[in-house]
């Protein structure tokens, strides 16, 4: 990032968002940050908390399934992360409707308003449930994907591109919290297969990735981080090994199995083997091209060409004690 841009965070005060905040004033020497959310007491939470910083944050409140108010919070901005989105499969399959608005029409919303206004780059946030989806929310989160990619091809001064992330440990509603509640409560913890693999992010690393792939971005093209897979089960183990309370203790609290609900999928991908075929792997990650000659030029600079689906099952899985490891970072 150069000193003098000026960065949007659209669902700044959500777990992910406010990482991706945190990193650009902590980590990163850019002039202002705008935080853009519908919440408007985790603006207010967001403003107290981060006062050593007041100079260089401006907070927005707005909905990004208002496009005149994205336009208006554009107006000095040069560079936009779009982290709003409805996350929750359970949610979006009993509000689909809602899921469409929030995950794929406010995001033509994010295009259409940095179209109109003097913005260079726009960075979408994605989920690996949208590749080759199973749910409302991930196919929403696909079209997402497909929107930008057009947007990308159709526009001559907008830079768009996206990332492709697995679960965020600890973000709001995820299987952490749900966790930890259940066993403050002296359980039972609900898994809901005992072979269920998710790919694992925390929300740090997250944002690291998200921030240099702003740096990085070329346009049209998907960047997927390469992430650690996690058993649930073991995360579930881990968990109440490490953060059982004395009474009852962990060797009281039991798992119960409860069956996977609609939308849910037992492994989760990153790759589909469509995208494997075209996609570049890179020390870090995997680079989905646009439909352009980029990927050739990669693999000549040192990048591999794919064969296979990168999904959880097939990823390396943590063991319980690295499971607890990466907890104790939250």
């Amino acid at each position: 990032m150069q000193h003098e841009e000026r960065v949007l965070v659209t669902g700044g005060c959500g777990s992910l968002g406010s990482a991706i905040v945190d990193e650009f004033l902590t980590r990163r020497d850019v002039e202002q940050v705008y935080v853009f959310d519908h919440d408007e007491r985790g603006l207010f939470n967001a403003e107290q908390d981060l006062k050593e910083y007041s100079d260089r944050l401006t907070f927005v409140l707005g909905d990004v399934r208002d496009q005149e108010a994205l336009e208006q919070a554009f107006a000095d901005v040069d560079c936009v992360v779009h982290a709003a989105a409805l996350k929750h499969v359970p949610v979006s399959e009993q509000n689909p409707y809602e899921a469409i608005k929030t995950n794929a029409l406010a995001t033509q919303n994010v295009i259409d308003a940095a179209r109109a206004t003097g913005v260079t780059r726009v960075l979408g946030v994605s989920t690996d449930k949208a590749a080759q989806p199973t749910s409302t929310m991930g196919a929403t989160k696909m079209l997402a994907e497909r929107l930008l990619m057009a947007a990308d091809r159709e526009t001559d001064d907008v830079v768009f591109g996206g990332v492709r992330l697995g679960n965020v440990l600890g973000s709001s509603g995820s299987v952490v919290r749900i966790f930890e509640k259940q066993i403050a409560d002296g359980g039972p913890v609900t898994v809901t297969h005992s072979d269920m693999t998710r790919f694992m992010f925390t929300p740090s690393e997250a944002a690291e990735f998200i921030v240099d792939s702003l740096d990085t971005l070329s346009g049209g093209e998907m960047l997927v981080p390469k992430m650690e897979s996690v058993r649930i089960m073991d995360l579930a183990d881990a968990m109440i090994e490490t953060t059982a309370p004395a009474e009852p203790g962990s060797a009281d609290i039991d798992i119960d199995l409860i069956g996977m609900r609609p939308g849910e999928r037992l492994h989760e991908r990153l790759l589909t083997e469509t995208e494997a075929r075209s996609a570049i792997e890179l020390e870090d990650s995997f680079l989905i091209p646009p439909q352009s000659e980029a990927g050739n030029e990669l693999v000549s600079d040192g990048g591999a060409e794919l064969e296979t689906p990168y999904r959880s099952d097939r990823a390396t899985h943590l063991s319980r004690d690295e499971v607890a490891e990466l907890l104790s970072g939250l």
